[in-house]
């Protein structure tokens, strides 16, 4: 289980707009420094083989379950998130 910012979809900044993909449609997701402190940048791969490149909020939490208990990260403090198995329904 993984949720961003508690959603099963990343959601950041496209061009002038927001955009929301579903967690059923990503592969992955790699976050590196944005153009300022506050914000990252996330280059989400989908299944399909497309990237998309989002601006999100540096201070954005995901959360998690282990085997062993629940888990919080903040987004800048993550490097990548692979999806492997039992995606969700969009």
């Amino acid at each position: 289980h993984f949720s961003w910012d508690g959603f099963t979809h990343v959601q950041g900044k496209l061009g002038s707009g927001i955009v929301a993909i579903p967690f059923a449609k990503v592969k992955q997701i790699d976050v590196k420094p944005g153009p300022d402190k506050s914000t990252m940048s996330v280059r989400v791969t989908l299944r399909d083989g497309e990237p998309q490149t989002l601006t999100v909020d540096s201070k954005l939490t995901c959360y998690g379950k282990t085997s062993f208990g629940n888990y919080r990260v903040v987004v800048k403090n993550l490097s990548r998130v692979t999806f492997t198995s039992r995606q969700p329904k969009e």
